[in-house]
Order: C-alpha cells, then sequence, then structure tokens
C-alpha cells in the first residue's frame, strides 16, 4: 500500500498538479483500479495523473517493479495474437517490467476514463509523461497494484 498523504490538486493536461516534496525517496504508485498514477517524495504525493492501462488479454502486470531503462523517443512495435502495431515517436519512455513501460500518449485521450486500450503500457497524457520522466531517475520504484 502506498504511504498516506494529503490529496493533492489532480493533474490536468494543460497544468500537472505539484507541491513541494519532502526530499524523501521517490515512488510512483499506479492504481489500476482507479485508471491514475501518484508520485511520492517520502509520504508526499508531489504529482498525480489519469492513465490508461492493458487491455483484457494484455493487462498491465500488478507488482512492484523498478524503471530499468529511459528513453526520451522511441518506436514501439509488437505482434499480439495476429494484432500488429507500430507506433512511430513515443514520448518519455520509462520501461519496468520487460515490454511494459510508462510513456506519453499522443494517440488517444482516454485517461483516467475507465477504458483500458493498451498493450499493457501505462499510458499518460504528453504533459505528465514529460514531467515524470524528468522527475524520476533510473532505479525509481514503481507499484502497480489494484
Amino acid at each position: 500500500p502506498a504511504p498516506k498523504a494529503r490529496k493533492p490538486q489532480s493533474a490536468t493536461a494543460s497544468q500537472p498538479a505539484r507541491s513541494m516534496g519532502s526530499g524523501g525517496a521517490k515512488l510512483i504508485v499506479v492504481n489500476l483500479s482507479k485508471q491514475w498514477l501518484y508520485a511520492y517524495e517520502g509520504d508526499t504525493i508531489v504529482f498525480d495523473a489519469p492513465v490508461a492501462t492493458g487491455r483484457d488479454g494484455m493487462e498491465t502486470p500488478a507488482g512492484t517493479f523498478s524503471i530499468y531503462s529511459k528513453l526520451k523517443v522511441q518506436t514501439m512495435d509488437g505482434v499480439l495474437d495476429g494484432e500488429y502495431w507500430v507506433v512511430p515517436n513515443v514520448p518519455n519512455v520509462m520501461y519496468i517490467h520487460g515490454g511494459v513501460a510508462l510513456h506519453g500518449t499522443y494517440w488517444h485521450n482516454l485517461f483516467g476514463s475507465g477504458i483500458r486500450p493498451s498493450h499493457g503500457c501505462i499510458n499518460l497524457p504528453l504533459k505528465s509523461a514529460a514531467w515524470l520522466y524528468n522527475w524520476a531517475p533510473m532505479g525509481t520504484t514503481v507499484q502497480v497494484h489494484y
């Protein structure tokens, strides 16, 4: 479970919520039930944003992970059950488990809606992904849970 903290203002595509951090350890928590992400410094929420996660059959895995690779821009492609996809210029990519990453998403605006359109990745609004990419160093813990 995530540390307790006050509820910050929710992030929007144009103005992400920010507060002064405590300077503690950085932690990203993704709540799959709420389709929402929280960034902590110590036990203070310093940022939050809506997300869109993996569709049925391509669910985003739950567990505790850490950021093991960061790429400013990447073309993503894959194939599963005969479905092939290529998505060029995906921004602010942070891999946490196999091919599952947190990243910016320009091809839909379903964040926080409960609709889960991804192939397992954690999709973020562009400005939120940019903020998170700049804030989270390699090795940052990411907890994904229901």
